[in-house]
């Protein structure tokens, strides 16, 4: 190998990704949106066969 041997100290983060997002980020306003469309759809997203 050449180089320098760099390691990764930590692999997992244990935060949620509603920590990471600031309370007034777009994405919070967007994701409600996103919500009130998916249920709405909801019927059409089951699958077709039964299980």
């Amino acid at each position: 190998m050449r180089g320098t041997d760099i390691t990764q100290e930590e692999l997992y983060s244990y935060r949620t990704v509603e920590s990471r997002i600031p309370q007034k980020h777009p994405l919070r306003k967007l994701r409600k949106v996103v919500d009130l469309l998916l249920a709405t759809l909801q019927h059409n997203l089951r699958p077709a066969w039964p299980g």
